[in-house]
């Protein structure tokens, strides 16, 4: 049995944000770094609000009340989650679940 450890980072962010604004390009340079380095890392990005202004079911689910907020998934469960606007901190968090160093968190 083939048993994949994909970890998975969700970005909950909503538009009218100035700290998502200002994170999202530390978080697309990590989603680079990844990719380059063919590391076992899913990364998404979630808006709270849906089409309507209201907080998507998502959102709801997980009782998203601050963005941006960070979401780290292994194996199916959540294994931190926190506030941040520093890139550093989420590539640390991703390292450390990962069990070794997958991104260069300078």
């Amino acid at each position: 049995m083939l048993v994949l450890r994909i970890q998975v980072v969700v970005d909950f962010f909503k538009t009218a944000c100035g700290s998502c604004r200002y994170i999202q390009p530390g978080f697309i340079k990590l989603c680079r770094a990844s990719v380059e380095r063919h590391s076992p890392v899913m990364f998404l990005r979630h808006n709270i609000f849906d089409e309507y202004e209201e907080l998507s079911e998502l959102s709801d689910k997980f009782k998203i009340k601050a963005v941006p907020l960070f979401y780290f998934f292994k194996g199916g469960q959540v294994v931190e989650k926190f506030a941040t606007r520093e890139r550093r901190r989420i590539a640390k968090a991703i390292n450390t679940h990962a069990g070794y160093e997958v991104l260069d968190p300078n």
